[in-house]
């Protein structure tokens, strides 16, 4: 049993990491959102209909990231549920 807790917690170890990349990964993304969209308003231009490739790649990148995120939250927390409910059923090692 401890060794499978201690997978478990490995696994968490490392969705915390993933999920802390991720974070970086998506005020990155933000934040090049908000310089092209900034040029823009900058310029006092508009965007035109030949800039929304770019615009659209932009929010795809945010949203692609944001829904990797709330995966791995939800993956996570159900981890955390296997692991608590593990130390209900027998005592659990002091990993940590």
């Amino acid at each position: 049993m401890a060794t499978q807790l201690e997978a478990m917690h490995m696994e968490l170890a490392r969705m915390d990491q993933e999920l802390a990349d991720l974070e970086v990964q998506l005020v990155d993304a933000h934040n090049d959102f908000d310089e092209f969209v900034g040029d823009f308003i900058d310029r006092g231009l508009p965007i035109q209909e030949g800039d929304f490739p770019d615009f659209l790649e932009h929010v795809d990148r945010i949203i692609t990231l944001k829904e990797r995120q709330n995966a791995l939250e939800d993956r996570k927390a159900a981890l955390e549920r296997r692991v608590s409910d593990s130390c209900l059923v027998s005592p659990c090692p002091r990993l940590f």
